[in-house]
């Protein structure tokens, strides 16, 4: 009985340390997953975010419809000049990590509000959600 109490928790110990290894991990996997995404954003590789991006998002979201939003945002705002994050969050559920960032980016021609959604999956950040807010998309 002790020792299989000793090997539970020794289970448990090592899952722990697997999610918060992990969860350390993901915000900088995030980070660099947000500058490759600015990075094909500039270069108008729109369908490329697209198809690098989570099931989950493919199927909440149109692919002709997610590059048409794309180009608006850089028609109307230009390329991302520079970007600066402005909060962040880890999750981890059920062995699977979850990052948030929030980030004030600076285009040519306007700033904006982006959030974006990662899943951490095999130590690589992997686009979930994607949001802009700017008054100039919606103005020009």
């Amino acid at each position: 009985m002790r020792a299989t109490l000793a090997l539970l928790l020794a289970l448990c110990a090592l899952a722990a340390a697997c999610s918060v290894r992990e969860m350390g991990s993901g915000r900088a996997e995030a980070e660099k997953a947000v500058a490759e995404f600015h990075a094909a954003f500039n270069e108008g590789r729109f369908g490329e975010i697209y198809d690098g991006a989570s099931d989950e998002f493919r199927k909440a979201t149109d692919r002709k419809r997610f590059i048409d939003l794309l180009a608006a945002v850089k028609r109307k705002l230009g390329k991302v000049g520079a970007t600066q994050n402005r909060g962040w969050r880890v999750n981890s559920q059920n062995f699977t990590t979850y990052v948030e960032l929030s980030q004030s980016t600076r285009f040519d021609d306007s700033d904006a509000a982006e959030s974006f959604t990662f899943v951490v999956r095999d130590g690589k950040a992997v686009l979930i959600r994607y949001n802009i807010q700017s008054q100039e998309l919606i103005l020009r």
